[in-house]
């Protein structure tokens, strides 16, 4: 249901700043203009049709994920936080001057301030009312419950309207011994029912509600008013609940007036289908592994990127980790899609590592440079936990692998893709090795792209016939900007390079790096950060089992997944996986107005689904006490939910490095 604006937060303000305001108003002096007409400050009708839309739901356990932006007029930086409201049971409540089986929905972070707070509503054949909150501290509230939001039907207009004079605030502002007392006006309205595009959809139907209040607190003192004002609207969507809030309180502070806004808009939700409960989008974050490492500013090594796959139920969480002296055993975690935990344990020692399924069996690749030089290995892991190799896999004595998304399995085998350092060119050249399922090396190592360039960062899908390998590369002729482009090649799984020359995806001046790559059945979509506007953007384009490019041409190849806005950089490590039904990119973000992962859909046709910009929040800030900086966001989708995890970097001294995640549900 989700109403965020109460007395509370205008009563606040005028907290701020003692008296002030003109005179006039009443209960401390002064004439009380008379009340206007009044009406909906009850319960609604008990017959009625009913929420026939269902834009109301009080299913139990129905839950609702949002990210929330408050500002104040009075401070210069906003707070960004995550929301959740949840429907926890019922509870009886005494509202004008009988007892109502309310509805309770649960939020664990009103508007930015870390409390949970429980807010009760009754829906009925006639309507919906608001009957107060678990805010012990709100004062007014319970004096002017109940009150509608919505009459059944819900049609445009004006639902509630009424005036509360002379109420006891509760509080003692200036100091003289005697609560003040406050006037009150709210207003309810059914505004329109308007299409509302988010970051997790565009919804083509809503009901748009408007909560106003205004009013005054009487200081007993001066015998002078301080007026203040708030509007809140929400969206509703049929059969889903709220996804949008808006709201802007303001009041005099002394002799300046101070304005608070709250923004929150859904991240996901879990509402019944009218027969059983039905995920959408995504969970609230959970932890996944804590002390991998000692806090450092470097994200690369100690823990570095993690690595994760899906065997359709439960996933694999890879992971490094460290000592203050030395490199430890690779960290692995086997959780449901919910982020439960299934089991742990330990692999060989190693770094970067990576996890793919090849139909019966995890596998998990690694480097161990760290310690041994360059290497690149494997073990093998049952879905229940069971390591098939004691003694890693050598997949290569001379090259380490590490890559973000290295390794794909076709029918009968696996491509593994490196970086190979040449002695000649001084360079490093692309290879790949081949493994079966038993886990033997099927072709060992052979060159995928030897022309003279410096490659690095490769990616790998398989299509049901072909490998398609993407890599990041170097053109020394290229003196300006950055001076890395995009290239790829398909490999058949004999091992066979299919492409005379690689084929060239994004080529600009500027440059582009970072690229990430998966099969939707149809087409590959490769997403990478991209310079173009002198800004680290998001952009992707789809290429063909053939090797075509769909989208532009080399040279201003792609669409826009992710514009940088002010002050903003999609720094690093965009991320594609194919759900089922639709591509997720995910990336970080280091510095700007919204930190953290981010993620936004994408449709195999490579149209946005949610509008271009309208990015999915999905860890919020990271916390400033550990100094955390979130990167390097990896994904699995498995039958039901795709799995999203990412490092905790922490930096400060005496911190701990671990991985966060989220699961996502299709939207």
């Amino acid at each position: 249901m989700k109403k965020i604006i109460t007395v509370l937060p205008l009563i606040a303000l005028v907290a701020c700043g003692g008296g002030g305001g003109g005179g006039g108003g009443g209960g401390g002096g002064g004439t009380t203009p008379p009340p206007p007409s009044s009406f909906g400050n009850s319960i609604p009708p008990t017959t009625g049709l009913g929420d026939v839309e269902n834009f109301f739901p009080t299913t139990l356990g129905s839950s609702w994920n949002y990210f929330g932006t408050a500002t104040s007029s009075q401070t210069t930086e906003p707070v960004y936080f995550l929301d959740s409201v949840t429907v926890t049971g019922t509870k009886s409540v005494a509202v004008a001057g009988q007892t109502v089986t309310a509805t309770v929905f649960q939020e664990s972070n009103p508007s930015g301030n870390g409390v949970s707070t429980a807010e009760y509503y009754l829906k009925n054949a006639g309507g919906v009312a608001y009957l107060g909150t678990s805010d012990v501290t709100d004062t007014v509230t319970p004096q002017i419950v109940p009150y509608i939001l919505a009459l059944f039907p819900v049609a445009v207009g004006t639902v509630a309207k009424f005036q509360k004079t002379g109420l006891n605030l509760g509080l003692d502002l200036d100091g003289d011994g005697i609560n003040e007392t406050v006037n009150v006006s709210v207003t309810n309205t059914v505004d329109s029912f308007p299409s509302l595009a988010i970051g997790i959809g565009t919804f083509s139907r809503t009901v748009k509600g408007t909560e106003s209040i205004s009013g005054s607190v009487i200081l007993s003192k001066t015998k002078t008013n301080v007026a203040f004002s708030g509007s809140s609207s929400r969206w509703s969507a049929s059969g889903i609940g709220v996804l949008k809030t808006t709201q802007t309180a303001t009041a005099l502070a002394g002799t300046t007036t101070a304005t608070l806004t709250a923004d929150m808009e859904a991240r996901g939700y879990v509402v019944s289908d009218g027969v059983t409960m039905v995920a959408h989008g995504l969970s609230l974050p959970f932890p996944v592994a804590s002390g991998l490492a000692p806090a450092s500013g470097d994200p690369s090594y100690n823990a570095g990127a993690p690595g994760i796959a899906s065997d359709g139920n439960n996933f694999l969480v890879v992971s490094g980790t460290s000592s203050p002296t030395a490199m430890g055993p690779i960290l692995a975690k086997l959780i449901d899609a919910q982020g439960k935990l299934i089991t742990t344990f330990g692999l060989a020692v190693g770094d970067r590592p990576v996890a793919a399924f090849d139909g019966t069996n995890y596998w998990v690749v690694f480097s161990n440079d760290l310690t041994s030089g360059p290497g690149c290995f494997a073990q093998r892991v049952t879905p229940s936990g069971t390591i098939l190799d004691a003694s890693p896999i050598v997949i290569s004595s001379t090259s380490s692998c590490v890559s973000h998304q290295k390794i794909a399995f076709g029918a009968s085998n696996g491509l593994i893709v490196f970086p190979r350092g040449n002695a000649g060119t001084f360079r490093s050249d692309m290879y790949g090795t081949l493994v079966d399922l038993a886990g033997t090396v099927q072709v060992p190592e052979f060159p995928i792209a030897v022309d003279g360039n410096n490659h690095g960062s490769p990616v790998v899908a398989f299509d049901g016939t072909n490998y398609l390998v993407v890599w990041q590369q170097v053109d020394p002729t290229i003196v300006s900007g950055d001076n890395n482009l995009i290239y790829a090649a398909r490999v058949s799984q004999a091992g066979v390079v299919l492409d005379a020359s690689p084929i060239a995806i994004s080529t600009g001046l500027l440059g582009q790096e970072n690229p990430s790559v998966a099969f939707d059945g149809n087409n590959y979509l490769i997403s990478w950060t991209d310079l173009r506007p002198k800004l680290r953007e998001i952009y992707g384009a789809r290429v063909s089992p053939a090797g075509t490019l769909l989208d532009g041409t080399p040279a201003n190849s792609g669409f826009l997944i992710s514009p940088a806005a002010s002050g903003a950089s999609a720094f690093d490590s965009p991320y594609v996986t194919y759900t089922g039904s639709e591509f997720l990119v995910a990336w970080d973000v280091q510095t700007g107005p919204v930190e953290g992962i981010c993620a936004a859909r994408v449709s195999t046709a490579g149209t946005l689904p949610s509008g271009a910009g309208l990015q999915i929040v999905v860890s919020g800030a990271p916390p400033t006490s550990t100094g955390s900086v979130y990167l390097f966001p990896s994904m699995a989708s498995g039958k039901s939910a795709t799995v999203l995890v990412w490092l905790d970097n922490a930096t400060a001294v005496g911190a701990q490095k671990g991985l966060l995640g989220v699961s996502v549900a299709a939207f």
